[in-house]
């Protein structure tokens, strides 16, 4: 008997249809990198010039240059290397890349090394003496000097009504017995400053002991160089002396209020020449602190003469 299944008729499978591809519209990406349109490929070699076409090549030195550089390299390093060692500075010396882009910057390389390996550049000059002694370069040296100059010229301006002025003391002129002369009395006392500032500075190298020395000497003339230094100096002076005089007054219970308001109507140059012709009188009144009533007497003399040498100052004589 034949099997039922037999007797249905079994439908024929259709084939998959085949499915169309597209062609892109947009380049198509590979490995190996975007692949363009046939429409729109360009030759890759025409790219790779046209983006070179531009671009300098870098300059190139001739054998003669070559040999100039290389020698002058050569000298830059050893000086270096023999400041190093016999003065104790390590002063850098020109460097730049193997290559040039341009003759000009290759010649400005060259003279910058010219200017270090030059026997007028980077010289040292011996301080102090003995085991004490030490070297430094010539051209602190001579910023030293130079600041030296533009000191002692400030110096001038500061002293200049002061120096020929006779000497108050005691509230009373002292004739033929000018600031001057005294600063140069004073000179030979030691432990006496008052006067220092009056003498014309020195700058002597043999007879600096260290370097810590050195470097203090420049930072004054650094600061007492510019005028500045010298307006603050004449407002620090005024401003302490008025300070003084009233703590002064406060101690002893003796009033200066007048006193105080005739110091301050003084102009500041006025000021500096009572300060240095009527010294030992206001340095009365710095250094005096009583302590019992005995003291009044004395502190009344003593603003009395402070009194005297503004009337002296002030009348111009």
């Amino acid at each position: 008997m034949a099997n039922p299944d037999d007797l249905i008729k079994k439908s024929k499978r259709k084939k998959p249809a085949k499915r169309k591809i597209k062609q892109p519209t947009e380049p198509i990406s590979t490995a190996k990198g975007r692949r363009s349109r046939p429409e729109t490929s360009v030759n890759s070699s025409k790219i790779r010039k046209s983006r070179t076409k531009n671009i300098p090549e870098n300059f190139k030195l001739n054998k003669q240059q070559q040999a100039e550089l290389t020698k002058l390299r050569k000298r830059a390093s050893s000086k270096q290397s023999r400041i190093k060692k016999r003065y104790g500075y390590d002063i850098q010396r020109p460097v730049h890349g193997r290559s040039f882009a341009t003759d000009q910057e290759y010649q400005q390389f060259i003279r910058q090394l010219q200017d270090y390996t030059s026997r007028e550049s980077h010289k040292f000059q011996k301080i102090g003496t003995g085991e004490s002694s030490f070297f430094v370069p010539s051209e602190e040296i001579q910023g030293i000097n130079d600041l030296l100059k533009k000191y002692e010229n400030e110096r001038m301006k500061f002293y200049k009504n002061v120096a020929d002025k006779d000497i108050i003391a005691g509230g009373q002129l002292q004739p033929d017995n000018t600031v001057l002369l005294r600063a140069m009395m004073k000179k030979e006392t030691p432990g006496s400053t008052f006067y220092d500032l009056l003498h014309k500075q020195t700058f002597e190298p043999k007879e600096i002991k260290s370097i810590d020395e050195f470097n203090r000497i420049k930072s004054r003339l650094e600061r007492q160089s510019k005028s500045e230094y010298w307006q603050w100096r004449q407002e620090v002076m005024y401003n302490n002396f008025i300070e003084s005089l009233q703590k002064l007054s406060e101690r002893s219970n003796v009033g200066s209020g007048k006193l105080q308001e005739m110091i301050r109507s003084m102009p500041k140059d006025k000021f500096l020449e009572m300060y240095y012709r009527a010294e030992s009188d206001l340095s009365s009144v710095f250094n005096n602190t009583p302590d019992s009533m005995e003291f009044f007497e004395s502190v009344i003399d003593i603003f009395n003469n402070v009194a005297n040498a503004y009337s002296i100052v002030m009348s111009g004589r």
